[in-house]
């Protein structure tokens, strides 16, 4: 899939790998893994069969936008789906989530944690 990225901050820090092991030493290969697994992946649904992963629709406010989260053992990735020009995908309701963009391949990715803390809390700490 491609990766889009909601903070340079966030981008900076996972795209050469050596930001997750200086800021998160004891969840960056887990880290790695993750965003190694999602790049991997030809689209979302392909995601959900892996036992190891965790794919969830999130439930927000604004329940049009297809925001889901991803989780590998402590490590959480946020983000929205994403269309084909780059827009936030669209559900028309929560259950059709998996119809609706399981099939998208790009999504923009909007925060990354491990046991609670985020890595852009530990970018600045």
């Amino acid at each position: 899939m491609l990766l889009a990225w909601r903070s340079k901050e966030i981008h900076d820090l996972c795209a050469s790998m050596d930001g997750l092991d200086r800021l998160w030493p004891a969840y960056a290969s887990t880290a790695k893994e993750l965003l190694s697994v999602v790049v991997a992946a030809p689209d979302l649904a392909s995601l959900r069969p892996l036992r190891s992963i965790v794919v969830r629709p999130a439930v927000t406010r604004d329940r049009l936008i297809a925001k889901f989260s991803i989780h590998l053992e402590e490590v959480k990735m946020t983000g929205v789906v994403l269309d084909e020009h780059g827009r936030p995908e669209l559900v028309p309701s929560p259950d059709q989530f998996w119809p609706s963009v399981g099939g998208r391949t790009a999504v923009e990715i909007a925060s990354m944690s491990a046991a609670g803390r985020r890595l852009e809390s530990a970018a600045v700490a």
